[in-house]
Formats: C-alpha cells, structure tokens, sequence
C-alpha cells in the first residue's frame, strides 16, 4: 500500500495535543506562547518532515459544550527535522507531560516554531468546511504525530485563518482542567459559536 502522504501532496504537518496528557492549561499560565518542540512518531512521515514546512497545532478535547479545548491553536514552520531529544535537556514542554508513561517514550521529536493564536478556531468552524470536513483530523483522530493537511485542505484553512475574527476582541479565553476553554457565560458563548458560524 502506497504512503498516504508526499511532498508532492503536502501542504502542512499537524501536530496534535490532548490536554488530558499534556498540560495545556499550565503552559499558557507560564506565559508561554510558542510551541518550540513536539513529539512525533519515528516513521516515514517525520521522514518527510523539512525545516521550513508549514506546521499547525491542533489541540483534541471533548465535542460536548461550544467551545472548548477542541481546535486549531496554532499555525507556523517546521524549524529543524526530527531527531531524539530535538530540544536538549532544558525546556519547557518537557515538565508538562501529565501522563508520565507516554512521557518515557516520546523522546523522538522535531523543533518548531509554532506561535499560538491568540484566540483559538473551534473544530466546529473547521469541520464544516466542505474541504476540510474530511481531512485526516477528523477522520483519523487516534493517528499518531505528525498527521498532515493536502495541500488543498491547507489552503482551505488559509481561508478560515483570514476571514475568521473574535467576536469581542475585549473578551479573553478562560481554562479549567475539566471543562477545557471558553469565552466567559452562556450568552458569550452563544456568540461565539454564531460567528464561528458565520465564518464559514
């Protein structure tokens, strides 16, 4: 069977994070704003991964409630090619690993330069798209890092990325551990979910 994805068909790599193993809420706590290294499968597809590539960070969470930890977080470039312990010893997303097991075998990963957005696109807004409602995010969900966009579905996103605005650039996104993110009350979130809407 032939290799789903090739630099011919490539548009950008994902990179998933489940807030359940991997401490979201602190890192943004921190103050951090960049992802800097991530854990990737050693296989062929972090054979094909290049410095320079475009890289998105997607982040898992629960379908239930408007909006929560469950979307696109982050959008930027590849910068080095996977390695063992790409980051060295020193470096934050090391120490905010919840699951410790899974911790003790991703020491294969690859540098990046992944700035987060300043407020994340909710899976909603992307999973109704008519391209990327069937991407390999939502049709794979249990896929292994890195899993990737085409080139057309990474185009599509473009598209989102430019039209999609906050709905109240004065409203700031709140964390618990249990309920993932949200823009403060009910009503507010009612509203968020409408624009996210209208962006498609």
């Amino acid at each position: 069977m032939a290799n789903m994805v090739t630099r011919a068909n490539l548009g950008a790599w994902v990179l998933k994070c489940n807030p359940e193993v991997w401490d979201l809420a602190e890192f943004l706590a921190l103050g951090e704003t960049t992802i800097t290294d991530w854990s990737v499968a050693e296989n062929y597809r972090a054979d094909l991964m290049r410095k320079g590539d475009p890289v998105i960070f997607w982040v898992s969470g629960p379908r239930s409630g408007q909006v929560t930890y469950r979307g696109l977080w982050g959008v930027g470039r590849l910068a080095g090619v996977p390695q063992m312990n790409p980051a060295g010893d020193q470096h934050v997303e090391d120490s905010l690993w919840l699951d410790k097991r899974m911790e003790a075998t991703h020491d294969y990963g690859v540098l990046t330069d992944l700035p987060l957005l300043d407020e994340p696109i909710p899976a909603e807004v992307i999973e109704h798209d008519p391209i990327l409602g069937g991407c390999e995010i939502f049709r794979a969900q249990q896929m292994a890092n890195p899993s990737y966009l085409t080139k057309e579905e990474y185009a599509a996103l473009k598209r989102i990325l430019r039209t999609h605005q906050p709905p109240d650039t004065e409203q700031t996104v709140t964390f618990d551990r249990l309920g993932g993110a949200g823009f403060g009350d009910p009503a507010n979130n009612k509203k968020v979910e409408a624009a996210a809407m209208q962006a498609v």
